[in-house]
């Protein structure tokens, strides 16, 4: 788990470095069902590396269907993945099921500290203020 203060620092530097950045365009009902295809398709592969790509690759379609597709993802499995579904989902700014998907992954991964780190990243890349409280008790 990160110290409080390191916690903090990381949110508040996330946020100033991402609060001029506009919110992500949104995908349609088609793109979306195209994004999930794909992730579903690399999901099953054997290989690692493929898997990791598929998640970040559906981060770049922001829509509520992806984020309920990545949200799990981010609460079980390899921790490098969860960090690559938390990273996919920081970049749905201006999505509010984005947020909430991460800020749920935060109890399971408290003892995490690189998951932690990314979903810090992203909720910081969100400009996610509803976080700060639920951070600050978690460090």
């Amino acid at each position: 788990m990160l110290p409080r203060a390191a916690t903090t620092a990381l949110f508040v530097l996330a946020l100033a470095l991402t609060s001029i950045a506009e919110d992500a365009p949104r995908a349609t009902d088609p793109e979306a069902v195209q994004a999930i295809e794909k992730l579903k398709a690399g999901l099953a592969s054997a290989d690692s590396k493929v898997k990791r790509e598929a998640i970040l690759a559906a981060g770049d379609c922001c829509h509520a269907a992806v984020v309920t597709q990545l949200a799990p993802l981010v609460r079980e499995g390899p921790d490098d993945l969860r960090a690559a579904a938390a990273e996919a989902i920081g970049r749905m700014r201006g999505l509010p099921d984005a947020g909430k998907a991460l800020q749920v992954a935060i109890e399971p991964n408290k003892a995490k500290p690189a998951v932690m780190g990314a979903i810090v990243r992203a909720l910081g890349s969100l400009n996610d203020l509803t976080a700060v409280p639920i951070l600050r008790d978690q460090a």
